[in-house]
């Protein structure tokens, strides 16, 4: 898909389903992470991760402007920082640091590295997860949070993990993109409005 900015503003449908996306996503998150946070799995390998980054990824994907991450984690930390408000273990509005490290990098990597084959996508997401990771870390131990050797050890397994959960989401947007038709929402979009 080519991600060349078509112009400055997104369009209603776009807003829509950006918004729509992020409380899926914040609905997920309040089911999924508490269920496997209970087997303990999650504190090392994060499968929580997989269907989040799948609807993160399907977004950009959709909507195709630079800048639909940073928008979508905007309203994703805003959210999750009153529904959610302990989530990777970071307290609050701070969630807007690390969501904002990610949306950035993400978005630069989607936009400037080649389309072809999607590696555009390839790319923004592994490396875009691995640099996340790197910012949860940081903000955890600026505020004070101990690097002892259970976290270190965590810390590592969740970072080589991420990669490949990173990955399966990938292949998990591909087969969704090829699944949907844009015409599909737009049409649905229009079906709202009239029975308004």
């Amino acid at each position: 898909m080519n991600t060349k900015i078509k112009n400055n503003y997104f369009t209603t449908q776009e807003i829509v389903f950006v918004t729509t996306m992020v409380a899926f996503d914040i609905g997920v998150g309040m089911f999924l992470k508490p269920l496997l946070g209970l087997t303990g799995i999650t504190a090392f390998i994060r499968i929580d991760m997989i269907l989040p980054l799948t609807i993160i990824f399907f977004t950009r994907k959709w909507v195709g402007k630079f800048g639909t991450i940073l928008v979508y984690e905007f309203l994703w930390a805003l959210s999750a920082s009153f529904v959610m408000p302990m989530s990777f273990d970071t307290p609050g509005i701070l969630k807007m640091l690390p969501a904002f490290v990610f949306a950035f990098t993400f978005e630069l990597l989607y936009y400037y590295l080649p389309k072809k084959m999607n590696i555009n996508l390839w790319g923004a997401a592994i490396l875009g997860s691995l640099i996340n990771q790197f910012s949860l870390i940081g903000v955890k131990i600026l505020l004070g949070f101990p690097f002892i050797n259970i976290i270190k050890i965590s810390f590592i397994i969740q970072t080589i993990t991420i990669l490949f959960i990173a990955m399966f989401s990938v292949l998990l947007t591909n087969i969704l993109y090829k699944k949907f038709n844009k015409k599909q929402f737009s049409l649905l979009y229009r079906e709202m409005q009239i029975t308004k």
